[in-house]
């Protein structure tokens, strides 16, 4: 997931409104869809035809057509045969079909790759481990939500795979219809060679010959120009209008950014206020910032800053406090968060005061009259002292008294081993 994917959901999660970030997303990834057909089609003139440029391409269909019809009038000159005019008449017809043939299964060809890629993502949910959450509520409440959540998954597997199937017929029908229009093309192709062949080859008048077989190879080559430029140039106009509009929003995140004042201050203030209930020894050295940066791509700079934030340890720290941050902010701001966090090994090398802080912010807020659920796992490694807190808040015996589920070399979880993967 790119930089510019995570932002649509940080700012959602930060309770702002993500609309121009989502705008923004899907304009750089149409951007990036078109530039390599369009790198295609240039590196198809350029190796067949020499062509280093669009505007080269350009002069040279300029060029065909008047040389075309510099050739055309001189044979008009003399008194062809109706013969000559009809076959010329059809492998124009021809031309035209084959080219317009060729366009539509461009065109089906993306739509296929669209389908395919709509339901390619797959999405899993646990809703055994879900229940077990909320076990220790209610059994009853456990097996009442794992019921209605194997009835949404159920609906949910339902609806993709009915859309899948839908996807899969049209994708079926826009195949056969390529391999129809492919197998026409070849028909197509082969028939006008022979009246190209025709015209070129007619010697009923011996000075017409040689006109007659340069016309039809320059309107073979004027044909072949023509398609992919067309080509060519819509998507290059489709490229003009995205760039068009993402200049557009360029400004308007630039504008929405800088009219966040207040909110950023909430956040800024909600932040600091976690950092330094978990950083008890460092406080108010964090930082928090939301600002416009027209180099990256993302637009929206979403920027926290901690002591030292980049080692294993550090970067858990940072984790830990912009999750709970993030969850406070809902409480009081934007309500789009559940009530309850759940961090696997997110205290793994982390510093056991900071355990001890997290253990005391959550009791403390619990104990205000917020609703919470904070569940984390924990690993038994050293001794804790009084001099990385309360201990006595959170000695092994309150751990396991409190501990959802205790697992060891003997009671191991779902009595299995399990293979470590890198």
């Amino acid at each position: 997931m790119s930089e510019v994917e995570i932002n649509v959901y940080q700012l959602y999660l930060l309770g702002l409104d993500n609309t121009l970030a989502y705008e923004n997303f899907k304009t750089k990834t149409d951007l990036k869809k078109i530039l390599p057909a369009i790198k295609q089609i240039e590196s198809l003139l350029k190796e067949k035809y020499d062509l280093q440029s669009l505007n080269e391409t350009n002069q040279n269909i300029n060029k065909l057509r008047y040389e075309i019809k510099k050739l055309e009038s001189a044979i008009a000159s003399f008194r062809l045969s109706t013969e000559y005019e009809d076959v010329e008449k059809e492998a124009n017809i021809l031309t035209q079909t084959i080219k317009d043939n060729w366009y539509q299964n461009f065109v089906d060809k993306k739509r296929i790759e669209a389908y395919k890629e709509s339901y390619s993502a797959t999405e899993n949910i646990s809703i055994t481990r879900i229940k077990n959450i909320y076990k220790e509520l209610s059994v009853e409440f456990a097996l009442q939500v794992k019921k209605t959540l194997a009835e949404a998954v159920q609906f949910r597997k339902k609806l993709s795979h009915n859309r899948k199937s839908f996807l899969e017929e049209e994708i079926k029908l826009l195949t056969e219809l390529i391999e129809k229009r492919d197998e026409e093309i070849n028909l197509l192709e082969t028939k006008r060679a022979q009246l190209f062949s025709f015209l070129s080859a007619k010697e009923a008048i011996k000075d017409l010959t040689e006109a007659f077989g340069i016309i039809s190879k320059k309107k073979s080559q004027l044909s072949d120009l023509e398609s992919n430029t067309k080509i060519l140039n819509e998507l290059i106009l489709e490229k003009n209008q995205i760039e068009a509009k993402q200049k557009t929003i360029d400004n308007q995140i630039f504008e929405y950014v800088t009219n966040l004042g207040v909110k950023i201050e909430n956040l800024y203030e909600i932040f600091t206020d976690v950092y330094n209930s978990i950083y008890i020894n460092l406080q108010n050295m964090s930082g928090f910032s939301i600002d416009y940066n027209k180099r990256k791509d993302k637009l929206i700079d979403i920027s926290i800053t901690m002591p030292d934030m980049y080692g294993k340890g550090k970067n858990a720290g940072r984790t830990l406090v912009y999750d709970l941050f993030l969850l406070l902010n809902s409480f009081k701001f934007s309500h789009n968060f559940p009530r309850f966090l759940v961090h696997d090994g997110i205290f793994d090398g982390v510093d056991k005061a900071h355990f001890i802080a997290t253990y005391e912010f959550i009791e403390k807020i619990a104990n205000s009259g917020t609703k919470i659920q904070y569940i984390t796992t924990i690993n038994e490694e050293g001794t804790l002292s009084e001099k990385f807190g309360n201990s006595d808040k959170v000695t092994p015996d309150r751990i396991e008294e409190e501990a959802i589920l205790v697992l060891s070399s003997q009671t191991k979880l779902f009595n299995k081993d399990f293979d470590y993967l890198e």
